[in-house]
């Protein structure tokens, strides 16, 4: 991405699902020239589970400059690609192979962001609707400029990072996130269970 000042790079989705070949140049999911410390990357959704055989990065920075402009938040990156080579969830003056280790290095970067697989609706469609309970509706505000998705829905608040959100008609479905307990094996008969639940 090479843009003008105080370009907003939002609610994008990538993914790299497809295989190409024994290629082993590098891959990058986004890469970001940012050369005047204005840009403001968030809600972006990008996932790699294929590609080449060469190095893969999720988020490629060309400098530093967000490490004095906190505007690179709420992006989800997911690497687990089942091609050789070695996968970074982002590069900046370093590569880091996992959000933790970024965010080790710079706290103020990536506060609420996430490295979950989105679970997308229907790849073979091209519906990329994410429907992973720890991607959706996990993104930063920014319906005052992006009020919309891709398919012209109004986005809830918060929104979902990545091009595509949610229609009005599943915002209020309950749906089970985990079974707390029991866990194992048990024996049947009546039990008290633990459940945790959510509105999609």
């Amino acid at each position: 991405v090479y843009a003008g000042d105080s370009a907003y790079v939002a609610h994008n989705t990538i993914d790299i699902g497809i295989g190409t070949g024994t290629s082993t140049s590098t891959q990058y999911g986004m890469y970001i020239y940012n050369t005047t410390n204005s840009y403001q990357v968030r809600n972006n959704n990008i996932s790699f589970t294929a590609g080449n055989t060469g190095t893969k990065y999720g988020i490629y920075c060309s400098n530093t400059l967000f490490a004095s402009n906190p505007s690179l938040q709420n992006n989800n990156v997911f690497m687990n690609s089942s091609r050789t080579g070695t996968q970074y969830r982002i590069y900046h003056s370093v590569a880091y192979a996992t959000l933790a280790a970024f965010q080790a290095a710079y706290p103020a970067l990536e506060v609420n962001g996430m490295e979950a697989d989105p679970m997308y609706l229907n790849v073979a469609t091209s519906d990329f609707t994410p429907t992973n309970p720890l991607v959706l509706m996990k993104g930063e505000d920014l319906t005052s400029i992006i009020p919309e998705d891709i398919n012209g829905n109004t986005r809830p608040v918060p929104p979902t990072p990545g091009a595509f959100d949610l229609s009005p008609e599943f915002w209020n479905n309950a749906g089970v996130v985990q079974l707390n307990a029991p866990s194992g094996n048990f024996c049947s008969g009546y039990r008290d269970i633990q459940a945790q639940i959510r509105n999609y």
